[in-house]
């Protein structure tokens, strides 16, 4: 199974959202540099200008691919013998990817954005390799996605 994805969706209201961030930091290093505060105000005024540039960035497309071997992200394999559980966090237009956890403690959730692809076909597939335990989205999980992270 092969697909492709951009990483995020591109949507006015996610740039709106990053550049009032930015801009928020921006104000926010004005304050702390008024209140002498240069190495904070440093960093706040750095911060702003990485949200600002984020805002505006177009989202880069990420092939995935399924074989008997494991799944391949982009030029970053993952064997099905290292990998745990898998689940399809599918809720549009906001959700639509597949997670998958690892056996090594110190790897961290991967998520991989779905696209157009049908999640009914990616379980059929993905059912003879791994097992399907659900993942519960964090607080932070489900705003870092609808800003776009």
């Amino acid at each position: 199974l092969i697909w492709e994805a951009p990483e995020f969706e591109v949507d006015a209201e996610r740039r709106l959202l990053l550049f009032i961030s930015g801009v928020l930091l921006i104000l926010g290093a004005g304050v702390a540099a008024f209140f002498r505060n240069f190495l904070f105000a440093l960093l706040l005024a750095l911060a702003g200008g990485i949200v600002i540039s984020y805002a505006y960035r177009e989202p880069q497309k990420i092939r995935a691919t399924i074989t008997r071997r494991g799944i391949t992200i982009g030029s970053t394999r993952y064997e099905f013998e290292h990998l745990k559980s898998f689940w399809i966090a599918y809720n549009p237009p906001l959700l639509k990817e597949l997670e998958l956890e690892s056996k090594k403690a110190l790897m961290p959730r991967i998520s991989i954005p779905l696209g157009r692809l049908d999640p009914v076909r990616l379980r059929e597939v993905l059912l003879p390799f791994l097992q399907e335990i659900e993942q519960e989205q964090s607080a932070i999980d489900v705003v870092s996605k609808r800003i776009g992270f």
